[in-house]
Formats: structure tokens, sequence, C-alpha cells
């Protein structure tokens, strides 16, 4: 499982009270037309948000590492991972809605070649 680990002293954070956005997102990742002709396909994921700590499962399954991630910007958010394995780095970029998160995805592999893709979901409910 990918662990992207980030410090924070408060659960506030460029004003956003992470209390609220933290927990586990069921996310579907689209890649677009091209990535599709290289053979991605549509896939779902598990996103879980913890006082700003993130983890992607499939990602970290693809060998993505996270030593090499970042977030910032409140309920809008970025945040980079390389990979470990040599596949190359993610860009994401998105935003927390109340139970939400939508964004774009960039793969662009060591190769030159760059995948696009979508996301979104919606927060799991506490059972």
């Amino acid at each position: 499982m990918l662990f992207i680990s980030l410090t924070m002293q408060s659960v506030l954070f460029a004003g956003v009270d992470f209390r609220r956005i933290n927990g586990v997102y069921e996310v579907q990742t689209t890649p677009d037309e091209q990535a599709r002709a290289e053979g991605e396909e549509v896939f779902q994921d598990q996103l879980t948000v913890k006082d700003i700590n993130v983890s992607f499962l499939k990602w970290g399954q693809r060998g993505f590492d996270p030593g090499h991630c970042g977030f910032a910007q409140g309920r809008d958010f970025t945040f980079r991972c390389s990979s470990y394995s040599g596949e190359g780095q993610l860009l994401w970029i998105g935003v927390f809605g109340l139970d939400s998160v939508s964004g774009a995805l960039v793969w662009s592999k060591y190769n030159g070649e760059v995948l696009k893709y979508t996301f979104s979901g919606h927060k799991q409910t506490a059972k």
C-alpha cells in the first residue's frame, strides 16, 4: 500500500479543517483517449486521507514512492509522486468537496511518454 506522508502540526492547513476531509474515498480513475490507446483502462482505487497523510492503493502497487509527494492549498490540492521502480512521476491536481474528491492526473514516464487521467470519488460512510 502506498503511503504519502507529510507532517502537519494541527488539523488546520491553508484554512481548511482536515477533520472534514479525513477519510477513505472510493475513486474511479479514467484514462483519456491517448492513455487508452497505450493500454490503460478505467480502474477503481482507494484514497485515504488522515491529517494530510495520503495513500493510494493501486498506484502504490505500481511502484510509486511516497517519499516524493507534497500537498498544498486548502480544499484544492496538488501533489507529486515519483516511482521507485522507474515508472516516472505522477502529478495530482484536484479538489475536495464535503464528501467527494475529483481532479486530473498526469503520469510523466521517464521515457518521455505522458498519460493523462481524470479521477473522482466519494467518501465512504461509517458503518
